[in-house]
């Protein structure tokens, strides 16, 4: 049981570490694009659990912030 637990919130950690790479990745290619997405969307709306991003589940991508 402890062992299920603790595979669980590693895999869950390191999800959250790739979704927050994509989110930088992201911010980073709207800096270099001049994009005024910029200054809408955060870092922390991006990554912070939400409705619109499936409350932390979903994976990130370009599109999804208009």
């Amino acid at each position: 049981m402890i062992t299920t637990v603790a595979i669980l919130t590693v895999a869950y950690l390191f999800y959250q570490l790739v979704r927050a790479n994509l989110i930088a990745t992201i911010r980073i290619d709207w800096v270099t694009d001049a994009d005024p997405r910029f200054f809408k969307h955060s870092y922390d709306s991006m990554l912070n659990p939400s409705k619109q991003n499936w409350y932390g589940f979903r994976i990130p991508k370009d599109d999804h912030y208009l």
